[in-house]
């Protein structure tokens, strides 16, 4: 799998024209709080017992929906769409519908993206249909991969936030029953490379849509 997550450099360390740019005290600050921020919600969504949301990593070596072609943990269940459209995807006896309403492209980060690269968004409407709360929302910014025109896969950036909507990681934690929330999954990909598909993994089910 191709990432994009970047460091402390990339953060701090170029400006938008490609030139290095001096850090500042403040900034090291905000970027060590951000990493212990992400840290400790991951270790809570870890050790939470019975959450409600089973997510998996998942990777593979092509856009292909096959689960051939070197693709590893891949869910029993494919469901596909497009752009615009909802899925509702069910493990165990909860479910989640989720409508991928739009990609923003170019997307306008908190920090100048690495050099050759630019921000995106995928912006989703996640519904609760269930009788249990959906938790941890901000699961999705690992669940979540993009398949970009030349066959690469992206992973999101769980650090960035984009002024165009709000990350999962900035939002609520959870919804119960009846609610729903409209977040957005931050990523960084080459200028050229389009988005093809947006894909997500819950528990043995997965979404696909497909761009446009």
């Amino acid at each position: 799998m191709t990432s994009h997550l970047p460091g402390p450099d990339e953060h701090y360390g170029w400006t938008s024209t490609g030139g290095k740019k001096s850090r500042g005290p403040s900034d090291e600050r905000r970027f060590q709080m951000r990493i212990a921020i992400i840290g400790a919600a991951g270790a809570i969504a870890a050790a939470a017992i019975g959450a409600v949301i089973g997510l998996k990593p998942w990777s593979h070596s092509s856009s292909s929906s096959s689960d051939g072609n070197g693709a590893s943990n891949l869910p029993s269940g494919t469901y596909s769409t497009h752009l615009g459209h909802a899925l509702t995807l069910t493990t165990g006896t909860a479910s989640v519908t989720i409508r991928l309403t739009r990609i923003v492209d170019p997307a306008t980060g908190d920090f100048s993206p690495t050099n050759g690269d630019r921000y995106l968004a995928a912006e989703f409407t996640v519904s609760d249909p269930s009788t249990k709360p959906l938790a941890p929302l901000w699961g999705f910014e690992d669940a979540t991969t993009f398949v970009g025109s030349d066959g690469q896969t992206y992973a999101a950036d769980q650090l960035d936030t984009v002024s165009e909507c709000t990350s999962f990681h900035n939002g609520p934690v959870q919804i119960v029953s009846g609610q729903s929330v409209t977040e957005c999954v931050v990523l960084q990909m080459p200028t050229g490379v389009s988005v093809r598909e947006v894909q997500f993994i819950d528990g043995n089910e997965r979404g696909i849509w497909s761009n446009p």
